[in-house]
């Protein structure tokens, strides 16, 4: 393992020694490093920015949920006929939060980072399939927890 370790480090070192510092100044390679070589690498970016807009909301949206449920089950215990109209509203946000977070692991199941299409134009349909897909994703995520703010207290 050391060795691995070691042996990379070395390749590593070797491969920045090589690199010609009269050939760029660092903002041209700084700026060369930040524009996507390919359609393909342009496309596959935007869909993992989707996904990393999404993706630390999850906790909060499954914390609604279980608070959208401890809200009925309170109301339940008040058996108040007042109460019904807030408690199917609770029901219906809780499902709709339920339904992004299972879009959320559905879209991430699906989803192949490394697609094995021959061509580089291949690659870059799939990565922009995956991008309506993540945004679609994010959307509900980001519109089921709109609605849970507006009822959840």
């Amino acid at each position: 393992m050391k060795t691995t370790v070691w042996a990379l480090l070395a390749l590593l070192s070797l491969a920045a020694c090589k690199s010609n510092p009269k050939e760029t100044s660092n903002t041209e390679t700084s700026t060369a490093a930040a524009i996507p070589a390919t359609l393909e690498d342009s496309m596959y970016k935007l869909v993992i920015a989707m996904h990393d807009e999404a993706m630390p909301k999850m906790n909060q949206l499954k914390g609604l949920q279980k608070t959208a449920q401890q809200q009925i089950d309170s109301l339940k215990a008040t058996k108040n006929k007042a109460n019904e109209m807030l408690m199917i509203r609770l029901e219906k946000v809780k499902l709709q939060l339920a339904a992004a977070e299972k879009g959320m692991d559905d879209w991430m199941a699906q989803f192949e980072p490394d697609p094995q299409q021959p061509t580089s134009e291949e690659r870059g349909a799939y990565f922009k399939d995956q991008y309506e897909k993540a945004k679609v994703m994010r959307d509900n995520i980001f519109i089921s927890l709109d609605s849970a703010a507006a009822i959840i207290r």
